[in-house]
């Protein structure tokens, strides 16, 4: 009995110094993370220095030393969505969920992805995980958000940006989103209200282009084409490589036109409107808010 005793303390041993898994045991160990993050570290570098394969290569070298560890698949996922990945980042989130029982902040990865690839369920399963964990993160209300809208369900999506806005009033994310959100719903005079506000935080000429553009969509809306067109021209000269902004001018003067032949037949039909207002009017009243806006939340 003491030398069956002794054989399997000796064995122990030996595992732990291997920095081996006991069976049953469901955690890694110290040094399987310990090594599997040195790889993962690695793979960082390359990936920085733009040599994806040798990242590629580190990143599942991490996961074969240990499969335990989510920060190895949250990283890895973070990379393979950089790549454009999607499912297979999905994939890699999912796991690190599963293995990081307490941590929101992947699961909200795993539920902006799962949006992406319109598997809205998991994106819900995940974004009440992610609220119950920490019921005051801003990002879980933003995402939330993003949900409801691509479900359609437009108010209650603005209801949760405005909790998301009421956790952090600077949040541009929310901002922005809650924008798109009064465009599709009729609304872009509530939209210029968020946007002009959202710019003005910023010193002039360093407006982001993604804001400049949701202003100059506003605009075009409430036939304002003038201003749409001048602020389609600053998110341009902000991001000069986007194709979507020169689309985007070039359709205004069939906008413009098609405001303008509207225009002519509202005050026969409100007399009460004045011709400076009816173009303004027209747009909104032939336009399809969720055909002009809904490409941009998906």
């Amino acid at each position: 009995m003491k030398r069956l005793a002794l054989v399997l303390l000796i064995a122990l041993a030996a595992a732990v110094a291997a920095g081996c898994r006991l069976p049953r045991w469901r955690g890694a160990s110290a040094a399987d993370v310990a090594s599997a993050r040195g790889l993962t570290s690695q793979g960082l570098r390359a990936f920085q220095a733009g040599r994806l394969e040798d990242a590629e290569k580190a990143f599942r070298a991490a996961l074969k030393k240990c499969p335990l560890d989510p920060q190895s698949h949250e990283r890895f996922g973070d990379f393979l969505k950089f790549q454009g990945r999607s499912q297979e980042a999905l994939a890699e989130y999912l796991a690190a969920s599963r293995l990081a029982v307490d941590d929101p902040h992947v699961r909200l990865k795993a539920a902006e992805v799962a949006i992406e690839l319109n598997n809205l369920s998991v994106a819900q399963t995940l974004v009440a995980e992610a609220i119950e964990l920490q019921p005051n993160l801003p990002k879980a209300w933003v995402v939330r958000g993003r949900l409801l809208a691509r479900r359609g369900e437009y108010r209650t999506a603005l209801a949760a940006y405005s909790r998301a806005l009421a956790l952090a009033p600077d949040d541009q994310e929310a901002r922005v989103e809650m924008a798109r959100i009064h465009r599709c719903l009729g609304e872009p005079h509530k939209a210029l209200v968020v946007l002009q506000a959202l710019s003005s935080s910023f010193l002039p000429g360093e407006t982001p282009a993604p804001i400049l553009f949701e202003l100059a969509q506003a605009y075009a809306e409430m036939g304002r084409i003038p201003e749409a067109s001048e602020a389609a021209l600053a998110a341009k000269r902000a991001d000069p490589g986007n194709p979507v902004y020169d689309q985007f001018l070039a359709q205004l003067p069939t906008r413009m036109f098609e405001a303008q032949v509207a225009a002519k037949s509202l005050p026969r039909a409100f007399p009460q409107v004045s011709p400076a207002d009816s173009v303004q009017q027209a747009t909104f009243l032939q336009g399809n808010p969720a055909d002009s806006s809904g490409a941009y939340l998906r």
